[in-house]
Parts: C-alpha cells; structure tokens; sequence
C-alpha cells in the first residue's frame, strides 16, 4: 500500500499530490523573495553616522559659531559635529568617547562619562553631539552607536587624532 492507495490511482488524487507540490515549491520561492526583498529595503533605508571635519562652521546658538571639528568648549564639554550620510533616518544616537594618549586608550582615571543622546537624526541631516570631556587635549575614540527604521542596530567608530585634525580607522557595521 503505497501513500494510503491500495493500487487504485485516479486523476483527482494525481492531480491533488501535483498540486500541493507545485504549491510547496511556490511557497519556497514566494518565501525566499520575499526575505531578498526585505532585505533590499531595510538597506536602501540604512542610517550611516559619521563624525565630521570640515572648514566650515556651525551655529551653535549662545556657544557661539565653531570650524566643523571636534571643539572643546569652556574646558567641559567636546562638541562632535556629525552627519548622517547614509539613506535612512538614524534613530536612538549615543555617543561616547575614550581618550587616548601615546599607547592606545588612556588608563587615567576620568571618572564616569554620560553618554550624548540623539533621539534621531535625518538623511543628509547634521547635529553637534555634547559629551562630557573634562580634561580632554587629545586623541580620542568615538564610538556612537544608534538604530535603524527596521531597529536594527549599528556602530560607528573613529579614533580622532588632534594632531593631524581628522579621524583614522573609521568602522562602519552592526553593533554587537
């Protein structure tokens, strides 16, 4: 007895086994481009957050108009001016910095450090990030992380270096 027949196959059972063949198969390929199509969207709608040096200014209201670069201001607080350069809106932006000295990442002792929070930030759009930095004269590392539409999450880091006025090894990927 082969599949519950006792060797009497009619057309409608034939034609019922076709069908649901043809059905699982459609479903496969249905499923497999729905997933691809998913896909294209949520990365033509992905947010990219860079830190920005330019030689052109920002207004920063009562703080006055600064170069487009990372700015101590009264000796407390280090303005970060970034730039979401990617096709999405970046939602949920925290930034936070570690400073560094000649041999990578300082080990002094800066106390706890609050992190600078964005609720969004638009395509093409820019904002000054306000970290806490009292005592910073140098180096440092950014890292912001932040969200997608689709709440994906994602990283941005650059390591600042003062002396040359730009960022280095810059990375762009999902936060783990």
């Amino acid at each position: 007895m082969l599949l519950g027949f006792a060797g009497n196959w009619d057309a409608t059972a034939l034609g019922t086994l076709a069908l649901a063949a043809v059905t699982a198969v459609s479903l496969a390929f249905g499923w497999k481009s729905l997933r691809q199509g998913q896909r294209e969207v949520e990365e033509a709608h992905r947010p990219v957050v860079m830190p920005v040096v330019r030689g052109t200014f920002m207004d920063l209201g009562a703080d006055g108009k600064h170069e487009e670069s990372p700015k101590l201001l009264n000796g407390v607080c280090l303005v970060v001016p970034l730039e979401n350069i990617g096709s999405g809106p970046a939602l949920d932006l925290e930034a936070t910095m570690t400073y560094y000295d000649d041999n990578g990442p300082s080990s002094t002792a800066r106390g706890a450090q609050a992190p600078a929070a964005v609720a969004g930030l638009g395509v093409s759009a820019f904002a000054p990030l306000y970290l806490d930095a009292e005592g910073w004269n140098g180096d440092f590392l950014l890292s912001i992380n932040y969200k997608d539409v689709a709440g994906k999450s994602w990283r941005t880091q650059a390591r600042f270096v003062r002396a040359l006025k730009r960022y280095i090894d810059v990375e762009v990927g999902r936060a783990s």
